[in-house]
């Protein structure tokens, strides 16, 4: 390349630079008005109304954690009994059989063969849980009027109870009274000889006889429950029916941390600390008061409810699954 030629290709080259700076330096027209008060012409619209179609969205437990499978996260309801010396193991996933990635209950009811442990069916571990607490009134119509609340004489004596009220994600339907799904565990496969949770008990010892395989089987009938603390069961009849679970706390604490607590709430220890030896137990018409593990760190739950849902209760639009509560190591 001659000298000539160089000179031009760096006259070239300096040209460029000196139009790209100009550009970036262009005046910008910066309004003077805020925009949250400018005309109703200044300002275009620019929404995005964005749906998640995830498979998650069919999921019937949040966060993710909650039916840990470890891959990643943990896993964290009872797989052995507690004894006098520990509160028993805990290396399940909350929905037996189940893993991360799917919902724990699906298709039509008694929905399969998988079941929820005691945490997986409470609103205060899993927040896609029934909670009593709250009054799920019925989905409103596109014109704003509301569909029919799901009463005792809209659903043929609880019969007849829509699993979606809308109808979308599942149009079927569940008889309370005989296919509410439920768990109970035996001494072996014939399933002879088996004992439902009251307490979170199970899978564990009662009795001097291990119960610990694992039945899907429907809330209905009559049986026998495991009660009492964990490390001390005993037994007691039980009309079975649709439950849920409480626990009632026996620490509270500063912070959500969880690390100051203190056996009464206040003001300022106002957190609940749930930990291993909580004693999860559905809750019959008439609760009874279990007592509570050997351990200062524990909780007291209420019993089994062994009822459908009653007219009382008006606004349940559609099928919603039961509660039951959480031990967590300390």
């Amino acid at each position: 390349m001659s000298s000539k030629q160089r000179l031009f290709a760096l006259w070239l080259g300096l040209a460029a630079l000196q139009l790209s700076g100009t550009a970036s330096a262009a005046a910008t027209d910066i309004s003077s008005t805020p925009l949250v008060v400018a005309t109703p012409n200044a300002v275009q619209p620019n929404l995005m109304f964005v749906l998640d179609d995830s498979g998650s969205m069919g999921f019937d437990f949040m966060p993710d954690h909650v039916n840990g499978d470890s891959t990643p996260d943990p896993q964290l309801c009872r797989s052995a009994g507690a004894t006098s010396t520990n509160s028993g193991s805990f290396s399940n996933t909350c929905c037996q059989g189940g893993d991360s990635s799917n919902a724990c209950w699906r298709g039509a009811a008694p929905f399969g063969s998988l079941r929820g442990h005691p945490p997986f069916l409470s609103a205060s571990f899993n927040s896609m849980a029934y909670n009593p607490a709250i009054r799920y009134t019925p989905p409103l119509n596109a014109d704003g009027t509301s569909r029919a609340s799901m009463t005792l004489n809209n659903t043929s004596g609880w019969t007849v109870v829509a699993n979606d009220a809308f109808g979308i994600q599942n149009t079927g339907n569940i008889n309370l009274l005989t296919s509410y799904p439920d768990t109970e565990w035996c001494t072996d496969i014939s399933y002879t000889d088996c004992l439902r949770n009251d307490n979170y008990i199970l899978p564990g010892i009662v009795n001097n006889k291990s119960y610990t395989t694992f039945h899907a089987t429907t809330a209905s009938g009559n049986g026998n429950k495991a009660t009492g603390a964990p490390d001390r069961p005993g037994t007691s009849a039980q009309a079975w029916g649709p439950h849920y679970y409480n626990i009632n706390p026996a620490e509270y604490c500063d912070n959500i941390n969880l690390r100051n607590c203190q056996t009464t709430e206040t003001a300022t220890f106002k957190s609940p600390r749930p930990c291993a030896g909580a004693t999860p137990t559905p809750t019959p018409a008439r609760p009874h008061r279990p007592q509570a593990p050997a351990r200062r760190c524990a909780a007291t739950t209420t019993p089994r409810h062994a009822t459908p849902p009653n007219s009382s209760r008006p606004g349940q639009s559609g099928f919603l699954p039961p509660r039951r509560p959480a031990p967590r190591p300390c």
